[in-house]
């Protein structure tokens, strides 16, 4: 859903702030998830999704889950291949 900053995160999620960093922490170690700074910063990085496949799912398939779920597949490939 394009939020990427830690209190993004936690306004979307509406999880305890601790919950969040132990499963961003958790996502960073096994490389699911990366933490990228600004150059010449200590904070306010973005996190990103660092998979492929689940960057895929959540860029085409989560938002159109409901065309995909009653057989909508052409419209959800045009939207995919105008956006891919």
């Amino acid at each position: 859903m394009g939020h990427n900053t830690y209190g993004e995160i936690v306004n979307a999620t509406h999880l305890d702030k601790g919950n969040i960093s132990k499963y961003l922490e958790t996502l960073i170690s096994v490389r699911l998830v990366n933490y990228t700074l600004p150059l010449n910063q200590k904070r306010r990085g973005i996190y990103e999704i660092n998979d492929y496949f689940l960057n895929f799912y959540y860029k085409f398939v989560y938002p159109n889950l409901s065309d995909l779920e009653i057989n909508n597949v052409d419209e959800v490939m045009e939207i995919i291949k105008k956006k891919y």
